[in-house]
């Protein structure tokens, strides 16, 4: 199973970090894990989506330039990923929790897709506010004219 997840790139951070191999053995090294994180605004939700990037999942991960010009320029990606992973927690008597998904590819969003998105987002708006003026329209009491301002 895949989610498909499209948003406006916020930020991208390098989460790399090193790791020893073979501790407390003649053979111990230290390696350096390469892991990457993409936080997306989606609209119409209040938190981020947090993706994490790893380059042994994704063959064709874009080069962190691309990452840091996509930063600058908000652009609008598709991830797909195969899994998420949540985290809970609690701070004092407040509790927490994050998810945080699995990318397996990324790529950026075409002309097309965006222009598709925002019609349909549109559309969403233009529906819901019709919706809203026509429940406004019924609980007036017949007869009666709106205040004119």
């Amino acid at each position: 199973m895949y989610f498909t997840i499209r948003g406006r790139v916020d930020s991208f951070e390098d989460s790399s970090y090193e790791r020893t191999v073979n501790e407390g053995t003649p053979e111990a090294t230290t390696e350096m894990v390469a892991r990457y994180q993409l936080m997306l605004d989606i609209p119409g939700v209040a938190e981020m989506v947090r993706c994490d990037l790893s380059p042994d999942r994704i063959p064709d991960l874009p080069a962190l330039k691309v990452f840091d010009k996509w930063e600058l320029e908000e652009s609008w990606v598709v991830v797909t990923a195969d899994n998420f992973r949540q985290t809970k927690g609690t701070k004092g008597n407040r509790t927490w929790a994050m998810a945080s998904f699995s990318a397996v590819k990324v790529e950026e969003m075409s002309a097309a897709e965006r222009q598709a998105i925002l019609d349909a987002r549109r559309q969403t708006k233009t529906a819901r506010k019709q919706k809203a003026a026509a429940a406004r329209a019924a609980k007036q009491p017949q007869g009666k004219k709106p205040d004119a301002a």
